[in-house]
């Protein structure tokens, strides 16, 4: 197995992200494998995606102190769930650029489009006092 940030890709990955080769002695064929990273990070704060599958989110997603923490949906899209206490425990498939509040979409189930929830609170399952 090699790594190496050699070549370009016309897939949706940076060109600069490394390049897995596998080969096995004798075998004519080689496989490449590109990783895909993140030009922005996820995951980034004290107990951000706590418990959770990673892989599940999107670049610039869950940043802030518990952002995610616990969350069993399918997907959060790209740049949701960037403020702090956003999104834990919920179970909904979240698009991009959504729930960018304090406690926005905590336990939210179901769906939740590209740019909505962007408001304190906003599709929280719980109650919260208002302010």
């Amino acid at each position: 197995i090699t790594l190496s940030n050699e070549g370009g890709s016309s897939h949706d990955t940076p060109s600069n992200a490394p390049v897995i080769t596998l080969s096995n002695e004798g075998e004519s064929e080689i496989n490449e494998i590109k990783l895909a990273e993140c030009e922005d990070p996820k995951c980034v704060g004290f107990w951000a995606c706590y418990g959770i599958d990673q892989s599940k989110v999107g670049c610039g997603s869950c940043i802030g102190d518990m952002a995610c923490s616990g969350y069993t949906g399918d997907s959060i899209g790209e740049k949701s769930c960037t403020v702090a206490d956003s999104c834990p425990d919920a179970t909904a498939t979240i698009g991009k650029n959504s729930c960018n509040a304090h406690h926005a979409c905590t336990e939210a189930t179901g769906y939740i489009g590209s740019k909505q929830c962007n408001s304190k609170y906003e599709c929280a399952v719980e109650h919260f006092p208002s302010e």
